[in-house]
């Protein structure tokens, strides 16, 4: 199995990134260096131009398409040029990942070919831009709650990816920033263990260099665990619709109509949840039975909250369910993700 390929895609770079790319290429730790230039301009051409000097190869993109975009391009190359590579390590081009972190993170996707490794900043120092601060810690802890996996820096570009994920990577219809959150997802749900190891914070002038947009960007991240959890959504859509229709059209009393359109909606979610969120390799009878017993304990709560409220509070059933289902939903979830649907990648 070959060295692993250094990747650095590169809007508008850094002068520096010249410099490291020198000091991966001399590290011997990797088979080639490539960058994309993902359309940065004629301003830039001679940073590019330095480091085909230098052996890297430099692929182009007529105009800019996103980081995610220029991940895939040169990931695609690199698996196309060197069949046999153990995977590819990414860095971004604004000099904030430096060259013994990028090389020790090649040593260590060498060393564990099967492993998705992160190189992982810490956010605790005074020096870092408060956007990169609080962008970190909001994303991390509902990416927690989400998907369960506890990752330190969800947002760090300095990656080591197995080669046997990149296929899966390439599939991906993500073309900005939030494609390395989605790469996250996709090596959860390909059953790709992952591994973090302990990189420099370095922010240049509090982070000017970068082209991340505070605000286009994150709404596209966000996206991504909206996404993820679209299942739960089209189940609830399910649910509302048959205990209105139940409850206007049948007059079943509330509380029947409530439990009629919840088994009929958990069995569905049940199914999608198994097969596309959580893509378990569990028994189905056992998780079924746990999710039974789940749902037994859920649909009475929820009940019991849409008598309370419709009874004592008000007499408008849309309210009354939507307050339920508020209620119950982030519990069903997570009780899923930990209980019934435990069966998965770590």
């Amino acid at each position: 199995m070959n060295l692993p390929a250094a990747l650095i895609p590169a809007y508008k770079p850094s002068e520096e990134v010249v410099n490291i790319a020198v000091r991966i290429i001399e590290s011997g730790v990797f088979s080639a260096v490539y960058c994309v230039d993902d359309g940065s301009g004629p301003s830039y051409r001679r940073i590019f131009e330095s480091l085909e000097e230098k052996g890297v190869r430099v692929l182009r993109h007529a105009v800019n398409l996103g980081k995610g975009m220029a991940l895939r391009t040169g990931m695609n190359v690199i698996l196309a040029d060197i069949p046999d590579i153990s995977g590819v390590v990414t860095l971004d081009a604004d000099g904030q990942h430096l060259a013994p972190d990028v090389i020790e993170t090649g040593r260590a996707l060498h060393k564990e070919p099967d492993t998705l490794v992160l190189g992982c900043r810490s956010f605790g120092g005074k020096d870092i831009p408060l956007r990169s601060r609080l962008g970190n810690i909001i994303t991390r802890r509902v990416f927690t709650v989400v998907s369960g996996m506890k990752i330190t820096d969800t947002q760090t570009g300095l990656r080591g990816i197995p080669a046997k994920l990149i296929p899966a990577l390439l599939r991906l219809k993500t073309t900005g920033y939030d494609f390395e959150l989605d790469m996250l997802v996709c090596a959860r749900e390909e059953y790709v263990p992952f591994k973090e190891i302990p990189i420099a914070t370095v922010y240049e002038n509090g982070n000017s260099c970068s082209s991340f947009n505070p605000l286009t960007d994150s709404l596209r991240i966000y996206f991504v665990f909206l996404r993820y959890l679209w299942v739960g959504l089209l189940s609830f859509a399910v649910d509302f619709t048959m205990f209105m229709a139940l409850f206007n059209f049948m007059a079943l009393p509330v509380t029947w109509a409530n439990v009629c359109a919840r088994g009929v909606s958990s069995t569905f979610n049940f199914l999608l949840n198994r097969k596309i969120v959580f893509k378990s390799r569990g028994n189905i009878l056992k998780e079924y039975v746990k999710y039974f017993i789940l749902m037994i304990y859920i649909i009475t709560i929820n009940t019991s909250v849409v008598y309370f409220t419709y009874n004592y509070v008000t007499k408008f059933a849309a309210s009354v369910k939507l307050t339920a289902e508020i209620i119950t939903f982030f519990v069903t979830f997570m009780v899923s993700r930990s209980f019934v649907f435990k069966d998965r990648i770590r």
